[in-house]
């Protein structure tokens, strides 16, 4: 009888570092502004740049807080050098709606 061997499809995996080794999730604070802060205060200095938030995304640990409401991203791409997250945040047989937070690099 012959062996039966897997054939693995090369994939581009992301790993997480030691420094994430227990993390399970980094909530991120949506403004009226649609920029995304580290912090509720939604401090200048603490808006999420680039390079931060398209690695969290990747990684699967982004949680998106506004108005006391926690989402899960939907969705999120690299946008003219920054980073467009999009959250759902009504969603019924009617009809959805969405809004869409950035990193500290995009221009209105």
């Amino acid at each position: 009888m012959e062996e039966s061997k897997t054939t693995f499809v090369k994939t581009d995996r992301k790993f997480s570092d030691s420094e994430q080794k227990y993390v399970k999730s980094v909530v991120l604070y949506g403004h009226t502004d649609t920029y995304l802060y580290a912090d509720a205060a939604h401090t200048e200095a603490n808006k999420i740049d680039h390079d931060t938030l398209l690695d969290l995304c990747l990684k699967g640990l982004v949680i998106v807080c506004v108005s006391d409401v926690y989402y899960n991203p939907i969705s999120f791409k690299e946008d003219t050098g920054a980073v467009a997250v999009t959250v759902a945040t009504n969603v019924s047989a009617s009809g959805s709606a969405s809004s869409v937070y950035y990193s500290k690099e995009h221009s209105a």
